[in-house]
């Protein structure tokens, strides 16, 4: 193949300079513009001749088998090798490509060194996916959306507990409640009770019929039912009675002290409550009101409850009410209890009830003390709250 000497323009790289050069090619074909390639031997020039790669020439003899490319203003130039790969370049270079010519044997381009704004411009070609850094526009800050804020979700609604019924006070009944809304159960208790005299026989034997309510045995019987209740306690009556039933007062025993006192002993506040003339009764009543007044500090009280030949159980009660009276008003109530027809007994027991639960309280006991004008009696419990 002969030479021919053609001037062209190429392009190439040697450390961050770029040359346009002229150029005597041998083995080119200028009608395509095509490198034959002078040395195919890509094994042997990746291992030598990269010591006369890019050296001053002025002729392709002087290149060895590199083709010599000379400026057109130009007497030297440097000495070149084309290429199509990497292969076909010494060790250390690189087949890139040319504006010229298709590629060329280059040093490599460090893309890592971005302190060159040539070789930045240079790396952002290379790559394809990249953008020319000129024609991309600073990024207005987007505005953030604003947060549309979150309906917060409903809560379910939760089933309140079930309030308490607010406590409507009432009078205290032995029942368990707190009937007077005080937070105590069963204390205080004054309560009127009713039995057929069939029942109130099973509480004692010999309180049988009407006949004998006014009796030790009934007594007995009154006091054992009330013990038996829930909130223990003791009793007195009958407050009235008719054909079918008696009614009687039991109070709890938070109301009352309980005593066994000898016959002897309540003779000395009354003589004729010596256990022998009188065990109960007008004699008795007002022994046993004296003995718990004065020498226990109650108000009074009330019995025998339970007896036996020489002593007599009684109940001194500390927050009765003493209410004076006359055998004239207790006989508007009934009127055989007139102080002359009866004042002791179921009719003055039931006037003495109904004076006292005429005012406000709910039974009461007597007589404790009389004489022709002044009957002096004991009311207990309040009868509304």
């Amino acid at each position: 193949m002969s030479s021919i000497s053609i001037n062209y323009k190429v392009t190439f790289f040697t450390p961050l300079i770029v040359l346009s050069l002229s150029c005597n090619l041998a083995g080119v074909n200028p009608s395509k513009k095509e490198v034959m390639i002078p040395n195919e031997g890509r094994e042997t020039m990746r291992e030598s001749g990269s010591e006369n790669l890019i050296k001053s020439c002025t002729s392709d003899s002087e290149c060895e088998e590199e083709i010599c490319l000379i400026e057109e203003t130009e007497t030297e130039g440097y000495c070149v090798i084309f290429c199509e790969f990497d292969e076909d370049c010494p060790i250390d270079y690189q087949c890139l490509e040319n504006e010229d010519w298709d590629y060329i044997c280059s040093e490599p381009i460090i893309c890592d060194d971005t302190s060159d704004p040539e070789l930045t411009m240079e790396c952002i070609s290379e790559d394809p996916e990249s953008e020319d850094p000129m024609d991309l526009e600073p990024e207005e800050p987007m505005d953030p959306e604003p947060e549309e804020p979150m309906d917060p979700e409903p809560e379910e609604p939760m089933d309140p507990e079930p309030e308490e019924p607010p406590c409507e006070v009432e009078i205290e009944r032995c029942d368990g409640l707190d009937n007077d809304c005080d937070g105590l159960v069963d204390e205080s208790v004054v309560q009127t009770y009713g039995l057929s005299y069939e029942a109130l026989n099973e509480w004692h034997s010999a309180c049988d019929s009407r006949e004998v309510l006014y009796s030790r045995a009934c007594n007995a019987a009154i006091d054992n039912f009330c013990r038996d209740q829930s909130c223990g306690g003791s009793g007195f009556g009958p407050v009235e009675n008719n054909q079918e039933q008696a009614f009687f007062t039991c109070v709890s025993q938070d109301l009352y002290d309980a005593h066994y006192v000898p016959y002897m002993t309540l003779a000395e506040q009354h003589p004729l409550c010596d256990g022998e003339r009188s065990r109960m009764g007008r004699g008795c009543n007002s022994a046993i009101h004296r003995y718990c007044n004065r020498e226990q500090g109650a108000t009074s009280g009330f019995g025998p409850v339970q007896h036996d030949p020489s002593s007599a159980a009684i109940k001194c009660v500390v927050n009765a009410e003493i209410v004076r009276t006359s055998f004239e008003e207790l006989s508007q109530e009934i009127a055989p209890c007139n102080g002359e027809t009866q004042t002791e007994g179921v009719h003055c027991n039931a006037a003495i009830h109904r004076t006292c639960v005429n005012q406000g309280f709910v039974s009461g006991w007597g007589p404790l003390e009389y004489n022709s004008e002044v009957v002096t009696i004991a009311c207990i419990g309040e009868a509304t709250p």
